[in-house]
């Protein structure tokens, strides 16, 4: 199944607004170390991130796949 680029960026926001409900109970109860979710929720501010930048940037990396897949210098 191909998942469109929007909708990994909706879904990766959505966890990533979840972490930052349900982390600080879990710290709250020691289930979790603030240190942990800090870092947990960090790489997931990076996957979105990421993601952003890749929608952002989506033409020239299409080009530079084509580029590369025809032998040509990108």
């Amino acid at each position: 199944m191909k998942v469109g680029i929007e909708t990994q960026i909706g879904e990766a926001l959505r966890e990533l607004d979840m972490r930052k409900q349900v982390y600080p109970r879990q710290v709250a109860r020691h289930q979790m170390r603030q240190a942990e979710a800090d870092l947990k929720i960090s790489y997931q501010q990076a996957i979105v991130t990421t993601l952003v930048y890749v929608r952002d940037n989506m033409e020239g990396i299409k080009a530079y796949a084509a580029a590369k897949r025809s032998g040509g210098d990108a």
